[in-house]
């Protein structure tokens, strides 16, 4: 998990640019996913699992890296018809 964190989101993060262009949605998308991705890798490396402090009535517990990949995943499905690509072969 520690190995396929940071790996997935540089993978993540090169799609999104190559795909979207490099203009500030697809800057803030990888911002965000980036954000999320070391939060979460940093609570496990440091407290052995990731910590979920905020409990709104209903809702399951979350911290703000849940918020910081939950936004990156909406706004990706709200630019999904801005994407081109980059290398048309």
């Amino acid at each position: 998990m520690i190995v396929l964190t940071p790996l997935l989101i540089g993978y993540a993060s090169h799609i999104i640019i190559k795909q979207i262009g490099a203009n500030k949605s697809s800057l803030a998308i990888c911002s965000l996913l980036i954000s999320g991705g070391l939060g979460n890798l940093f609570d496990r490396l440091i407290r052995g699992g990731v910590v979920d402090f905020i409990s709104i009535w209903i809702w399951p517990s979350f911290n703000f890296a849940d918020i910081y990949l939950t936004s990156a995943a909406f706004l990706l499905i709200l630019n999904y018809g801005k994407i081109t690509r980059t290398n048309k072969t």
